[in-house]
């Protein structure tokens, strides 16, 4: 790509001069901005509506002069000419700034971290990929590790799904950041305020909330349990999901964005590490301390040798001290740590794996797509088993199951369990894998004095994450419970915002930043070959991922991405809805020539 491509902030710049230009203009004559930006219609519009509060006081002096007296109604009627012209002006000027409004589409509004998914897909369509790894970013900085572990909660509103399968909106996210050959156009930010602020935890939340204050220009202290930072993503994701060097350009990119941004490792908070002189040292605090504590069975034989909290195993895997297995390996859970612990076994040489659930498939709390992929791989899943006891000597040899049922299945995952009568049977074992859930470590927060809910969460305002200590914000999945990476990531970006108003105090900041807050124009509405310039977009079928499911290994990444120009063609099957309001007649899914995917 060419380096003289224009960046994300160089056009939000000329898109901002060009609005005040309209808002100087339209406050001279309402409607002459709205004419200056080629939007004729309401230009014209407001012009009419100028000429008639014109006449209107050149009327009622005439009739006051003819008559020659001044009445409470006539008073009435100049105060109300007023107050309504006065709207009419100030709401014609900000239009005028603001420019046309579109919907949001589907996609961006299911993505926690508001990305600006359908432009940063139509440049991945034009090839821009530069400019669409730093729009990504603006939302995300963790752009590499979304595009390869983020459940894609956008793929499933995705437009496109009412006549095929959804845009691959996680895989373009990856193409951005490979085929940008190494080209940013992000600017590096510099410290403009004295504050200073420290944040606890290196994970996602943490590192995505260090990298908004930076970018609201603060100096940074973040400290972190690990020598690394990266948190959970860096300690319990195998490196077959998320390669290490990918996590680390990632950190590398937020770390070296400002010079006022410094990590520390080896800091436990509640033991080396005391709030209260965070407090005292720092303007503000955000903890950021993830759910890295295993949750247990508490059923008999868990003591036994071989019986293993899967947080432990995965961190054993990801160091490269895990042992290998021969035998059959028993894994207890239906999350993503479940099946992430499944694949490594297999990876370490179990003979066999089976993932035992409580619950049906389409309760299983993990990503569709990655429980497909174990499948694939050969991990075995027996849905309403749930373990009795744990038996054997010194070590685990057999594991006692007992079959369950749901009593009411509307209810879901709410549906309360029981044991069916007489079906319980024994599974000969080489080891167990208990992955039945996380949490964050709670009793921490008795030591620091922090408000909780009735889970042992950590109590903050809705709105800005504070708790009920002044100076101290939090986020992430100490306040959520265990959530995902994209979640994680909104929660940073939201407290650095919430930690910027409260260090500054201004006038109605939440406002003025919306109004700052848009969508430059990229030019892309005419790209050929683009299924948004087309009246009636074909049905053209998703570009698939290359997979590497028949030499897996703990180093080895099994889905390898788009390859080639196949992205660009992927990504030209956006519908553009958000822009093309017509495309949200796909929701409906009645239109001509096309079938939804329940009738196929």
């Amino acid at each position: 790509m060419a380096s003289s491509r224009m960046s994300v902030a160089e056009r939000r710049r000329r898109e901002r001069k060009k609005r005040l230009t309209a808002l100087i203009l339209s406050l001279f004559l309402p409607g002459l901005g709205q004419l200056a930006t080629g939007r004729i219609g309401i230009g014209i519009a407001a012009l009419i509506l100028d000429a008639g509060f014109v006449l209107f006081p050149l009327t009622m002096i005439r009739i006051v002069v003819i008559q020659n007296e001044l009445t409470n109604l006539t008073w009435l009627i100049w105060l109300l000419w007023g107050v309504t012209f006065g709207l009419y002006y100030f709401l014609v000027a900000y239009d005028a700034y603001r420019g046309t409004r579109l919907l949001t589409a589907p996609c961006r509004g299911d993505c926690p971290a508001e990305i600006n998914v359908s432009d940063y897909v139509a440049l991945v369509a034009a090839g821009r990929y530069a400019e669409a790894l730093e729009l990504i970013r603006e939302r995300a900085p963790l752009a590499a590790t979304l595009g390869r572990i983020c459940p894609a909660p956008c793929e499933n509103v995705c437009t496109r799904t009412r006549i095929e399968e959804p845009v691959a909106i996680r895989a373009l996210k990856r193409s951005a950041g490979e085929h940008s050959g190494g080209e940013s156009t992000n600017s590096q930010f510099t410290v403009k305020h004295p504050q200073k602020v420290a944040v606890v935890g290196a994970g996602a939340s943490g590192l995505s909330c260090v990298y908004f204050l930076a970018k609201r220009g603060y100096s940074v202290d973040i400290f972190d349990r690990e020598e690394q930072p990266g948190g959970l993503l860096s300690t319990t994701i195998p490196c077959f999901r998320l390669p290490r060097e990918v996590l680390k350009e990632d950190i590398d990119f937020i770390l070296s964005s400002s010079k006022g941004i410094r990590f520390t490792g080896g800091k436990i908070l509640g033991e080396n590490l005391d709030l209260g002189e965070l407090e005292h040292s720092y303007d503000a605090v955000y903890l950021a301390l993830g759910a890295a504590k295993p949750r247990p069975l508490m059923i008999e034989g868990e003591e036994l040798k071989g019986v293993i909290p899967g947080l432990s195993f995965l961190r054993d895997v990801c160091t490269g001290a895990a042992s290998s297995f021969s035998g059959h390996v028993a894994v207890l859970g239906g999350g993503n740590t479940a099946v992430d612990s499944a694949r490594a076994a297999l990876r370490l040489g179990a003979k066999k794996v089976t993932l035992f659930y409580r619950r049906t498939r389409e309760h299983m709390p993990a990503y569709v797509g990655e429980v497909a992929e174990a499948e694939k791989e050969g991990v075995k899943i027996k849905f309403l088993a749930a373990p009795l006891r744990f038996e054997g000597k010194d070590r685990v040899e057999r594991v006692r199951f007992g079959r369950m049922r749901l009593r009411d299945h509307g209810k879901g995952r709410r549906s309360e369990l029981e044991a069916v009568e007489g079906e319980e049977w024994n599974e000969e074992v080489e080891a167990v894998i208990v992955a039945v859930g996380q949490e964050a470590d709670y009793a921490v927060l008795k030591e620091l004095t922090l408000a909780s809910d009735i889970e042992g969460k950590i109590k903050v305002h809705s709105r800005h994450l504070r708790t009920n200590r002044r100076k101290v914000f939090a986020g992430g999945d100490m306040v959520r419970g265990p959530a995902t990476v994209v979640e994680a990531v909104a929660d940073g970006r939201k407290a650095a915002q919430a930690i910027d108003f409260f260090l500054r105090p201004r006038f109605l900041p939440r406002f003025f930043e919306h109004i700052a807050d848009f969508d430059p124009d990229f030019g892309l509405e005419r790209l050929e070959g683009a299924a948004w310039t087309e009246k009636k977009p074909v049905v053209k079928s998703r570009v698939k991922e290359q997979t590497n499911y028949k030499n897996p290994g703990l180093y080895v990444e099994t889905i390898c991405g788009l390859t080639g120009e196949s992205d660009q063609e992927e990504a030209k099957r956006c519908l553009r809805c958000q822009r093309y309001n017509v495309g949200f007649a796909y929701r409906n899914g009645k239109q001509k020539g096309y079938l939804s995917l329940d009738e196929r």
